[in-house]
């Protein structure tokens, strides 16, 4: 299943040709789209599954597909749920350091609260 159709195509665009206005093409089509997000087992049942990076940045994990979220957890059991990114995306603002979409892919993007801040302004 794939959620964000239209972003695939522009993260690897980002990848092969690294500017603000690549990167900026992913976060306006994200605002439009879904990403599969995977459940933290440990939460509240509502929050996103997170990592720490070796910053200790709290790090929100985001899909565009079923393949790379699968590859990505390698065969373990996980509460999936398939969600508005526009909102995924405000949660990331307030409570997290960094969205990484498609961890582990060659097309892999990460962006943090400020530029997603200001793609959220500009969707309003």
């Amino acid at each position: 299943m794939t959620a964000a159709p239209d972003v695939q195509p522009a993260m690897d665009a980002y990848q092969a040709a690294q500017g603000d206005e690549t990167y900026d093409n992913v976060l306006r089509l994200l605002v439009k789209a879904d990403l599969l997000v995977v459940i933290d087992p440990d939460g509240d049942g509502n929050a996103p599954t997170h990592i720490r990076n070796g910053r200790g940045e709290r790090v929100a994990l985001a899909f565009t597909d079923s393949t790379r979220l699968v590859a990505f957890y390698e065969g373990r059991a996980v509460d999936v749920q398939q969600r508005p990114a526009a909102d995924v995306l405000a949660l990331v603002a307030k409570e997290y350091d960094v969205l990484i979409i498609d961890a582990q892919h060659p097309s892999s993007f990460a962006t943090t609260p400020e530029w997603i801040r200001g793609v959220l302004d500009e969707a309003q």
